[in-house]
């Protein structure tokens, strides 16, 4: 970063405290406001239904069972779970009960059956099922799934839009008050989400000041994503005129430092969820980048408490018409000492774990650590000034020397892992002494074994009209056979499980 960005950073820097300290007790108000402030159970019942959908619709275990069949050799485990690895790969019959404990999970969680116990099951069972497509080169950053079922987990997740709240209502017990264990969960998935995008944000900027915004550097990243997903958008940003292009990678950095700080108050805190749902909708326009999982999660600012209500009245034809003063529901029984020292226990590990988990990320933020499990930094995409790309390409030879590329062929890995996948995982497994490793992940679905095999890397222009004329290229690792026998005894044997 140049000594002008520096001073840019520490000018805004200066203007946020010094508005700040001028408004202090308004700032003060709704920091109190923010941590203490009751919520309604209705609004976490709807973030429970919100997040156990996505996933249904997302399915996160897919595939997880092929995962554990692939060589353990390969296995690159993100930071912290080395010791994991260590123990090496469960079995695929193993990993597909724990991929159907988190099914069911699932669905349990969405109609709100045992609603924490649900969410605790998920999010155990998916820090391993989840773990595995993270431990072969290429970490996606799926953190925030895992976090949002442990806040479900240590909440009273189900006291509302859940058939456990009909079974509670059913034996007496009164419907649910406002409280700040009904907000603290959702206040906590926001400023996580603030972390999410603020450290990246920042540290956007420290990679190169001002030039991350006034140069071609968000072209640069847009081609780049296009070619690990093989994808050219409809729309393409490196086709709008340069200030248009400079003004959204302003408008990128403004929201990702701006988000944490705008949702703490409550008259920006609407206007931040609008601009951040927009800003996953335009990268998944502009750069094919979806983030479902965390888009959706923007439901959670929602006032569902409102707004249900208001639906309900619509669907019973009832219009202008004045709520009714809400009626004060029956006292329950005094509840024994226990089962009062129960709820304090409950309250006391919810906002230990809460607020523990959000220094945690914060920890990984400012440490940048972007390749620990479960927790980590998410990706920074810093200054790319390079107008170069990088392609690995994978040639399968037959035994008659005919020559296939590998995203061509039927090799069984083609059809289910993504691309940029494979091209870590191949990345990650140019050791000589990995190649038979290699060879069979790669070997695995082919009617017959290949004579030969050749990763290699092709740099070429990033503009997407010239990937097809390369630069150079390099021969990054051959396995070849000089007999006509597999490359490796271990070339067929990938598909056994």
């Amino acid at each position: 970063m140049d000594g002008f960005s520096e001073a840019v950073l520490i000018a805004a820097m200066s203007l946020g405290l010094f508005l700040c300290a001028i408004k202090r007790s308004t700032v003060i108000e709704n920091l109190r406001a923010f941590v203490s402030e009751p919520g309604h159970a209705v609004n976490l019942g709807a973030a429970r239904i919100v997040f156990f959908a996505t996933t249904l619709f997302l399915m996160p275990w897919r595939n997880a069972d092929r995962w554990a069949a692939l060589p353990a050799e390969l296995v690159h485990a993100p930071d912290g779970t080395q010791w994991l690895a260590d123990l090496g790969l469960a079995s695929p019959e193993t990993v597909r009960v724990l991929m159907a404990i988190m099914a069911v999970s699932t669905v349990t969680g969405l109609v709100g059956v045992f609603s924490r116990s649900s969410a605790g099951v998920f999010a155990l069972t998916g820090s391993y099922v989840m773990w595995l497509p993270e431990s072969f080169g290429k970490v996606d950053h799926t953190h925030h799934m895992l976090w949002v079922a442990l806040l479900l987990a240590v909440s009273p997740s189900g006291d509302a839009l859940a058939i456990d709240a009909i079974r509670q209502r059913s034996k007496g017990k009164p419907p649910p008050t406002p409280s700040i264990e009904y907000a603290r969960p959702l206040r906590v998935l926001w400023v996580l989400m603030g972390l999410i995008y603020f450290f990246p944000g920042l540290l956007k900027y420290m990679s190169g000041g001002l030039d991350w915004i006034f140069t071609n550097n968000l072209v640069n990243h847009a081609r780049l994503t296009w070619l690990s997903f093989d994808e050219v958008p409809a729309i393409r940003i490196d086709q709008w005129p340069a200030p248009l292009v400079w003004g959204a990678a302003a408008a990128t950095i403004l929201f990702e430092l701006g988000f944490l700080f705008a949702i703490l108050f409550r008259r920006t805190r609407p206007w931040a969820a609008i601009v951040g749902f927009t800003f996953h909708i335009a990268t998944h326009l502009l750069m094919g980048i979806a983030f479902t999982s965390l888009r959706m999660l923007y439901l959670t600012f929602v006032p569902w408490h409102r707004v249900l209500p208001a639906i309900r009245r619509q669907l019973q034809g009832v219009h202008r018409r004045k709520l009714a003063p809400p009626r004060i529901a029956a006292i329950a029984p005094a509840h024994s000492l226990r089962a009062e020292e129960n709820k304090l226990v409950s309250i006391r590990l919810g906002s230990f774990v809460s607020w523990g988990l959000v220094g945690v990320t914060a920890l990984m933020g400012l440490t940048v650590n972007m390749n620990a499990w479960p927790v980590a930094a998410y990706p920074i995409f810093p200054l790319l000034d390079s107008e170069l790309v990088q392609q690995v390409d994978v040639t399968i030879t037959s035994q008659d020397g005919t020559e296939t590329d590998l995203f061509d062929s039927d090799a069984d890995i083609v059809q289910w892992m993504p691309r940029y996948k494979i091209q870590r995982l191949l990345l990650s497994g140019l050791d000589p002494d990995l190649a038979p490793a290699v060879s069979r992940v790669v070997s695995c679905g082919l009617a017959d074994p290949p004579r030969g095999i050749t990763v290699t890397s092709t740099i070429t222009a990033s503009d997407p009209d010239l990937w097809d004329t390369p630069v150079r290229q390099e021969t990054l690792l051959a396995i070849t056979s000089t007999d006509g026998s597999p490359p490796t005894e271990l070339a067929m044997t990938a598909c056994a499980n």
